[in-house]
């Protein structure tokens, strides 16, 4: 049982809980919370391994475009078209998830 609470119908109040809690607030809205956590923390561990394993890429970096500037005690890379590659292979896969994810729904 839920109830309203006073004069301001956006805040309910749960039986037993002195505190009022904004209905945005729901147990569905929590799930949501949990499941972009998880998805985050996935995401983190990947981003993660490819920095690990990133000296064995053998293009990551290198690709023609990519500056590289040495000089004798200094050194400068500016990857441009490596995160142009990156950045439309990432942006493919996740307009691929919500093309699925839309569809199905």
């Amino acid at each position: 049982m839920v109830l309203t609470h006073g004069l301001n119908p956006r805040f309910t109040t749960i039986p037993h809980s002195p505190y009022p809690i904004p209905e945005a607030c729901s147990f569905k809205h929590m799930q949501i919370l949990g499941k972009s956590l998880v998805a985050f923390g996935i995401i983190l561990a990947l981003v993660g391994l490819v920095l690990m394993f990133s000296d064995k890429i053998p293009f990551l970096g290198k690709l023609p475009g990519d500056i590289h500037v040495k000089k004798d005690n200094f050194e400068f890379w500016f990857p441009i078209t490596t995160s142009i590659v990156l950045s439309l292979l990432l942006s493919g896969i996740l307009w691929v998830i919500t093309y699925f994810r839309n569809k199905g729904g």
